[in-house]
């Protein structure tokens, strides 16, 4: 073999040394069936959790009663197409469904009103910035575990951002409503926790028995 051959082989030799390793990462990220079935859950009753969340947000805005119609037409139609898409690898069919759905709507009321309880009429509009940031983070909680479960990697779901976003949108409340935003640490540290067992709670919904 010439030198011009030589210089090719190790070219190919040193592109399959690459190439082999990457393959095997991205095999190894790539979730199940039953996994991917379970993601697309997930981020439906997120979407649910925070549909709610803004019905919630705009029901206290605008004075109107809060209609959760959207919402429920919408998880179900999501929760369909996760079944329909994943077929035999989505065995769980409508019986988590109630379940979850229940969930969402003890934890949007209870959080709802725990932030609304201590306000007066001319407080509501710094109460909807609470129940839309505690919405946002919600959301943020349910969408990481969806994420590291996509990942499939053995590492846990990052909430930190999430913790950091509702403690940003608080404090911003807190200080656009002035005097006129009742609540404070207190009323934070309920919904927080409020927040992080209701995510929590979804989770292991989908582990196994």
């Amino acid at each position: 073999m010439n030198a011009i051959g030589r210089s090719r082989m190790r070219r190919l030799l040193a592109i399959g040394l690459l190439v082999v390793p990457v393959a095997a990462n991205v095999a190894h990220a790539q979730p199940q069936g039953s996994d991917r079935c379970e993601i697309k859950k997930i981020r439906a009753t997120s979407s649910y959790a925070s549909c709610r969340y803004l019905a919630e947000w705009r029901a206290v805005r605008s004075g109107n009663p809060v209609d959760f119609a959207t919402c429920d037409d919408r998880l179900t139609r999501d929760w369909d197409k996760a079944e329909r898409y994943q077929g035999v690898d989505c065995p769980d069919g409508r019986g988590p469904l109630a379940t979850l759905q229940a969930d969402a709507e003890t934890h949007t009321d209870t959080v709802a009103a725990g932030i609304l309880a201590p306000a007066a009429e001319d407080e509501e509009p710094c109460s909807a910035k609470k129940i839309r940031a505690a919405g946002q983070a919600t959301r943020c909680r349910l969408n990481a575990e969806a994420k590291a479960l996509a990942k499939n990697d053995g590492r846990f779901p990052q909430f930190t951002r999430c913790s950091l976003k509702l403690n940003r949108n608080w404090a911003r409340a807190e200080g656009q409503g002035g005097a006129d935003c009742p609540g404070g640490s207190g009323v934070l540290a309920d919904v927080t926790t409020e927040v992080e067992t209701y995510t929590d709670s979804v989770r292991t919904q989908f582990e196994a028995p």
